[in-house]
Order: structure tokens, then C-alpha cells, then sequence
């Protein structure tokens, strides 16, 4: 692992509690790599039958792509396909953009 990664959080009534992801972005663009960050929360969240989930990303590409009518055969065009299916499908789940903050 290089460092990157993200976090997303679930919130257990008035207790919220980050959980972060590491991924590995050796194997493709940073784009695609935050793209598949969001779709195995997406999996993971829908796994665990969570509710009113919102996922925040600093990745505005990704963002923008889930909201987008445009089709993208690409590796990455196709995560995003795989997200915006999970999203029709479980409509309490939200994905937005938040810039990242300086360290």
C-alpha cells in the first residue's frame, strides 16, 4: 500500500464512527482507484443493510461521473457503472464531493 486511501462513516443513531479504507493504486489511476474505493463501500454498506448512508469523497471526478448521463466504456467508466446500479438500488445512499482538507 502507498498511503492512499479514504474513509467513509456510519452512523449508529447519534454515534457516528469513521471507518477508513487503504487501497492499493499501483494498478491504475488515482481516478479509478477512488472510484473502486466508493463502489466496495457501496458493497460493504449494502452488506451490512445500512440506511441513510452518505459517502463523502475528495475525488471531484468521481463525483461528477456518478452524477453524469454520459457513458464510459472505460476500466473506470465501468466501476462507475457498477456504483450508479448499487445507488438506483439502495436510493437512501448518497455519494458527494467535500474538498480535502490541508494536514
Amino acid at each position: 500500500m502507498n498511503g492512499e486511501g479514504g474513509g467513509f462513516g456510519k452512523d449508529d443513531g447519534d454515534v457516528g464512527e469513521l471507518l477508513r479504507i487503504e487501497l492499493d493504486d499501483s494498478g491504475g489511476e488515482i481516478t479509478e482507484v477512488e472510484a473502486y474505493g466508493v463502489l466496495q463501500a457501496l458493497k460493504w454498506l449494502r452488506s451490512m443493510r445500512c440506511s441513510k448512508v452518505i459517502i463523502e469523497t475528495d475525488c471531484k471526478v468521481v463525483v461528477d461521473s456518478l452524477h453524469s448521463q454520459k457513458v464510459d466504456m472505460s476500466e473506470f467508466g465501468m466501476v462507475i457503472c457498477q456504483c450508479k446500479e448499487l445507488l438506483v438500488l439502495e436510493q437512501d445512499f448518497s455519494v458527494r464531493f467535500v474538498r480535502r482538507q490541508a494536514k
